[in-house]
């Protein structure tokens, strides 16, 4: 994925290449600890919570809007073979 987003032209990482790190290790560095589950599950983690909070972020929209060449366009659709779609 890094090796895609690095070489598609439908991002514009020379605006600031490191944006989008800082950005997950911030997400990643929230606390999710939940006592009441942690007393009942040892070393329970909530990683996935934190993508899906990135995921669903208005920092990740904001970061969309700024390096997203084409943020209507995608992979999928520059990428469709004509045999996949009948």
């Amino acid at each position: 994925m890094t090796s895609y987003v690095r070489t598609s032209p439908h991002f514009d990482l020379e605006r600031n290449p490191d944006a989008g790190k800082s950005l997950v290790n911030r997400f990643l560095a929230r606390d999710y600890r939940n006592p009441v589950v942690e007393s009942e599950i040892k070393g329970v983690r909530f990683d996935f919570l934190k993508c899906l909070d990135l995921y669903h972020s208005r920092e990740l929209d904001a970061q969309v809007k700024r390096f997203v060449i084409n943020p209507k366009r995608s992979y999928r659709l520059d990428n469709r073979s004509s045999d996949r779609s009948k």
